[in-house]
């Protein structure tokens, strides 16, 4: 039609602005393979684990059937979610969970109201047939109260009891924890990356895209999923897909396995697969891609106590006709400030990267949505995809701005990939700090006005506190833009 042409055009044209940008921007620039703490001797890649790695095989024994890679999840804002993997024939038998305020005493159950199953019938996976992958609202408003430790198993007859603290409510006004992580894979980077995050003792845990690097593989997702499950089980992650999550055909999808495996926040039924499309390939969804719809569940939000969380698909439509972005401007305009002061957006592909790696990529979508977050006060913003990690100073479109958001990239989480080390020299005056290393970062929420940051890096598998700064958020940055009825006025 002539409104998808046009749509075309419009992501096309972004994009060659985006080039033309960078052309003039680079002119001149050479390429620092060591741009930081050049003293610092930096972890190789690592393979992918072995399949019989003890933390890819969690507790499970051979040949046994047990409820398995359990992870929380947020549900309307009053429950919470577990999820989990059984792949026994007994199904019935580890259907619920059953959870109290005392261990190994549980005074409530809930039974899974969303089971789904998926098979594999393309390669790398031909044949495989995942578990019965479950869902589980818990909901007794008597045990699910902030700040209570609830203690939970799966099965009358389960041998492992799990427990977690109730994070703050929405609108609760009490300082908080954020984990941050991007691009984590399964190697012996991403064990180190993993411990140094359990010791935050987090109250949520945020993982922007690239989580298995599965790659097709789906053996690769239960393995992956294991191996978090003793964080995972504690605290509850939210996501959002990146590339690697992008298994095109799988299941008859684009993101079968990250769609069945998580439950997305604030919806009530699972989301609805993004059905494979066979005229679109890899390449043409990251120059042009498809608009899923909001039930896809590929972008999504949700609060936590006084922080907004808003999590965007960098690989489903973002311009001004999409549903994401009508999604987005409704979403930001209603937040009300006075109940959750910060606003924290998650992607995958980042607007600002001084990296060699992945240059221009998400610079579409930059053109489309700057400055909807900018005019509505955004706070911090971010992303993976770039094997390292870069935090700016506050800037909207490339220049220095006291109301800007803060863009950190900490796509650095441990992938087998390895870690990208070239970044254009000199640095720009709104890049902060950048360097190549694995790790992760630690958000500390402390009040309406101030939170702490700081990227953990991985040294030598000790946690190690290489950057670190207070963002201090101005609440008259957040009015920037007149509202009509809820909805940006630049819509």
């Amino acid at each position: 039609t002539d409104g998808t042409r046009a749509n075309v055009m419009a992501v096309r044209m972004a994009h060659w602005m985006a080039l033309g940008w960078l052309v003039l921007r680079v002119q001149g620039v050479q390429m620092d393979p060591h741009r930081n703490n050049v003293e610092y001797v930096r972890a190789a890649a690592s393979p992918t684990l072995p399949d019989d790695h003890p933390a890819l095989v969690g507790h499970r024994r051979q040949g046994e059937h047990v409820p398995e890679q359990v992870h929380l999840g947020f549900g309307n804002g009053k429950d919470m979610v577990v999820s989990w993997v059984y792949d026994g024939k007994d199904k019935e038998t580890f259907q619920t969970v059953h959870y109290g305020v005392k261990s190994g005493e549980y005074t409530a159950e809930k039974r899974a109201e969303h089971v789904v199953q998926y098979a594999c019938e393309v390669d790398p996976c031909r044949g495989y047939l995942s578990g019965h992958i479950m869902h589980a609202r818990l909901d007794d408003a008597s045990l699910i109260q902030p700040g209570k430790e609830v203690f939970y198993r799966i099965g009358k007859s389960g041998d492992e009891e799990f427990s977690f603290v109730v994070p703050p409510r929405p609108g609760d006004q009490v300082p908080m924890t954020i984990s941050v992580v991007g691009d984590m894979g399964q190697t012996n980077n991403s064990l180190a990356t993993l411990r140094h995050m359990e010791a935050d003792e987090a109250d949520v845990a945020m993982i922007v895209g690239d989580l298995s690097y599965a790659d097709g593989d789906q053996t690769r997702w239960d393995s992956w999923s294991r191996m978090i499950q003793p964080l995972a089980s504690r605290i509850p992650w939210l996501t959002t897909e990146g590339n690697h999550e992008m298994e095109i055909g799988v299941g008859g999808s684009w993101y079968v396995a990250y769609q069945s495996r998580f439950w997305i926040p604030g919806k009530v039924e699972p989301q609805t697969s993004a059905p494979y499309n066979p005229p679109f390939n890899e390449w043409e969804v990251l120059v042009n891609p498809p608009d899923f719809g909001e039930d896809a569940g590929l972008y999504h939000t949700y609060t936590v106590g006084p922080v907004k969380f808003i999590m965007l698909g960098t690989y489903t439509a973002y311009d001004k006709s999409s549903s994401q972005y009508k999604w987005l401007a409704k979403v930001l305009g209603r937040i009300d400030r006075t109940l959750t002061p910060w606003v924290v957006v998650g992607m995958h592909a980042p607007f600002y990267n001084t990296n060699f790696a992945h240059q221009m990529e998400a610079n579409a979508m930059k053109v489309f949505l700057e400055d909807l977050l900018y005019y509505s006060g955004v706070d911090i913003v971010f992303a993976g995809h770039v094997h390292a990690y870069e935090r700016t100073h506050q800037v909207y479109n490339d220049k220095l701005n006291s109301c800007a958001p803060t863009y950190i990239t900490i796509g650095d989480g441990g992938n087998r990939e390895g870690l990208e080390g070239g970044y254009y020299w000199p640095q720009p005056d709104w890049s902060a700090f950048r360097e190549a290393s694995y790790g992760h970062g630690k958000l500390k929420v402390e009040n309406a006005t101030h939170a702490h940051w700081e990227w953990v890096r991985n040294d030598d598998g000790d946690a190690n506190s290489a950057d670190s700064t207070w963002i201090v958020r101005e609440p008259q940055c957040s009015t920037a833009v007149p509202f009509s009825n809820g909805v940006h006025a630049i819509v």
